[in-house]
Formats: structure tokens, sequence, C-alpha cells
């Protein structure tokens, strides 16, 4: 009788936790199971005109994991990744610098991230004396989050700096 009740409550412990914890989760998160849904910010492009350089940021990206029936789940661990920069604060002044973000859903099923672009060039000056406008750049960056066997597409964010326009 022992034995069964020890086997019985081990799996209890130990449900979700270990793969949680293996990934950097914390220890009381749960990973989303196959029928979750993680909602993610569609895709956007924006055109950059006259630019410097440096970095563009955006508002803030809102994930969220509901279950089947679109329930918010809490406690649910995502990983990002990213190809551009995760912030640690909402005034985006101290750039997060590990290779991935760890985050935990609210009591609402959702993560909120500070997020901007990696380093854009600067828009290319015009040619020919003047008389022919700069060549537009194109730079992609994405966000890949993923929580147990879920991984949605990537977010993607497409910046074009204009090239400078000739008068």
């Amino acid at each position: 009788m022992i034995l069964l009740m020890i086997m019985i409550v081990i799996p209890l412990f130990g449900c979700g936790t270990t793969t949680v914890k293996d990934d950097g989760c914390p220890s009381d998160s749960y990973e989303a199971n196959s029928t979750d849904i993680i909602v993610q910010p569609g895709s956007a492009s924006f055109t950059l005109v006259n630019f410097p350089g440096g970095f563009a940021n955006t508002a803030p990206l809102s994930y969220s994991v509901t279950d089947s029936a679109g329930n918010p789940r809490n406690k649910v661990c995502m990983i990002f990744y990213t190809y551009g920069t995760f912030y640690t604060d909402n005034t985006y002044s101290v750039p997060f610098t590990g290779p991935n973000v760890i985050g935990v859903t609210d009591d609402q099923g959702k993560i909120i991230l500070y997020w901007g672009s990696s380093l854009l060039p600067p828009a290319n000056p015009t040619t020919s004396g003047g008389t022919v406008s700069g060549t537009d750049i194109t730079v992609v960056n994405w966000v890949q989050a993923y929580s147990g066997v879920l991984a949605p597409t990537p977010f993607q964010f497409t910046w074009t700096i204009q090239g400078i326009q000739a008068p």
C-alpha cells in the first residue's frame, strides 16, 4: 500500500516541472500543451524616412496563451528568441543581453515584451551629385516564441529604410 501511494505521489510532484526547469522556466510554471493556442502579434512593416541609423522601437508586443475554448491559461512559461533587441523595461533603455527571454503568463494568460529592431543602417545618400535618390534598404527582424510542443511561425517586422530622396 505504501509503495502504491509513493507511485501515485511522485508523478504529481514532477508533472510539468522537469522539462520546464530544464528550459529555464520557474518551477511553478507549466509548458503549453498540444491543445493550447499561442496568440501573437501579426507581422508588420514600416518605412523609415531620413533614418539616421540605430534602433527603432515598437509598441510592446503582447503574447497570450489560451486553451482550445479560448480561456486564458496562466502560469504558462514561454521562451522567446529574436533577431532584434529585447529590453528589460518599458523605457527601452536597458537591452536584455541573454540568448533568450523567458516569460510566464499572468492571470489573463498574457506576456508583454519590450522589443525593438536590430541595429539598422542609416538611409543611403543620394548619388550622382545629389540628382539620384539613394536606394532603399530592407531589414527583416523576427521574434520566435515557443512553449512545450507549440512553436508558431515567427512574428516578423520588416523595416524599409527609404533612401534619401533627390530634389
